[in-house]
C-alpha cells in the first residue's frame, strides 16, 4: 500500500536528519555541507509527511 510505503519513507528520512544532525554536532556546526543535506533532508521530510496527510485526507 501506498501509506505503507510513505510511512517507511518518513522513517528512513528521520534516520537520515538524526545522522545530519550528530555528524553536524561533531563538527562544531562548522560543515556546512552537513548543514545543507540536513536542509534538504527536513525539505524530503516534509514533502514526504505531505503526500501522507492528503492521502490520508482523500481516503476520508
Amino acid at each position: 500500500m501506498l501509506c505503507d510505503e510513505l510511512v517507511t519513507k518518513l522513517e528512513e528520512v528521520d534516520r537520515m536528519i538524526r545522522t545530519e544532525i550528530r555528524r553536524e554536532i561533531d563538527n562544531n556546526g562548522h560543515d556546512t555541507l552537513a548543514s545543507s543535506r540536513l536542509a534538504c533532508l527536513i525539505r524530503s521530510r516534509a514533502d514526504v509527511q505531505s503526500a501522507i496527510t492528503c492521502l490520508l485526507g482523500a481516503s476520508h
